[in-house]
């Protein structure tokens, strides 16, 4: 697994070898690395190559704001790393706003990736003890959380939101968001600086975060896609009283995915299935189309709104499916739901 630390702190008792050691001590990952993010700034098919799993944080030794090139570059390295499969656990700061701190950049926190969201303002949102027996016994967190049995305590947060479809796992007693868990279930968010020795002093601390870095090491891997609703609409508006309406959804192929690996028949859309059938078989029909004029072939479906389980209130749809080599997707959108306000 890797430590991976843009523009960490030098100081002995902020390093993030700190991180690596009390995870190499651990003993249920091998060979632990410490990558300095911002010297080697890895691309997300360096780390697909090297790691099954990351957890990865930032400091402000390289300025604040933190600059763009690196904050972009993490930001990129990171999301495509989880599209490409991997787990991810991330950590202050790197939750810290921009542009003004030092988080990392706009793409972690794309639909389907951290499961918090930056807030403001960007410097440090209060601390202190973790309410661990009000936390989750809902899987993963019971997994995050088995075994921490003493004290959680954190110097430092971030002003943080939940993430839309995330899980909150545990809050700090003060009420602020600590620890979640994205939807697909292979990011972890740590509202916390795993490298203070201060914090990483408590055994329970200790255990918490590797027990993060574990799930996320774990996880069934979930190839986290682009995926488009009403392409070419901005905002994607929907008829939200008309049950017979047909949506459009398309997985798009980017640098990191050829859309065209997918298994149409396993495509799901907020539970519904494609519309268009085939008279003889009665599956699905295939859709293959350059939607976003980029050059490459995406894959097109289309859903009757009565099919789905969106409401009049939903703010996002989520698409599922699998490869032809059977390897899990996932993809979600912003939608915009209009004609009425009460419930399909």
């Amino acid at each position: 697994m890797g430590v991976l630390a843009y523009c960490p702190n030098v100081h002995p008792l902020m390093r993030p070898q700190n991180t690596a050691d009390f995870l190499r001590a651990d003993g249920r990952y091998g060979s632990v690395t410490l990558i300095q993010g911002d010297v080697e700034l890895p691309s997300a098919q360096d780390l697909l190559d090297n790691f099954r799993c990351v957890i990865a944080m930032t400091d402000q030794h390289c300025g604040t704001p933190l600059p763009d090139h690196i904050a972009d570059g993490a930001a990129d390295a990171l999301a495509g790393y989880v599209r490409g499969g991997g787990g991810a656990v991330l950590a202050n700061f790197g939750f810290s706003h921009r542009p003004e701190g030092i988080g990392f950049g706009a793409a972690t926190f794309e639909p389907g990736l951290s499961p918090f969201q930056q807030g403001t303002p960007h410097w440090n949102a209060p601390a202190g003890p973790v309410d661990v027996a009000g936390a989750s016994t809902d899987p993963p967190c019971d997994e995050i959380m088995a075994g921490v049995t003493g004290s959680v305590s954190s110097l430092w947060a971030n002003y943080v939101s939940l993430s839309e479809g995330a899980t909150l796992c545990a809050s700090y007693a003060n009420g602020r968001d600590f620890l979640a868990v994205n939807a697909p279930g292979n990011v972890v968010g740590l509202n916390t600086y795993p490298a203070n020795a201060y914090d990483i002093w408590w055994p329970s601390y200790r255990k918490l975060v590797s027990n993060a870095v574990y799930v996320a090491c774990t996880a069934e891997a979930v190839l986290v896609v682009e995926i488009d609703i009403k392409p070419g609409g901005d905002p994607n508006s929907i008829n939200c009283e008309n049950e017979k309406g047909v949506i459009t959804v398309a997985i798009l192929t980017t640098d990191e995915f050829d859309a065209t690996t997918v298994d149409h028949t396993t495509v799901r859309f907020a539970g519904a299935t494609e519309t268009h059938v085939d008279k003889k078989t009665g599956k699905p029909r295939r859709h293959e189309e350059d939607v976003d004029g980029d050059g490459d072939t995406d894959l097109v479906f289309h859903f009757r709104f009565g099919d789905t389980d969106l409401t009049c209130v939903s703010t996002e749809g989520t698409l599922t499916g699998a490869t032809y080599d059977g390897a899990q997707i996932e993809g979600s959108d912003a939608v915009r739901m209009v004609g009425g306000d009460k419930q399909k």
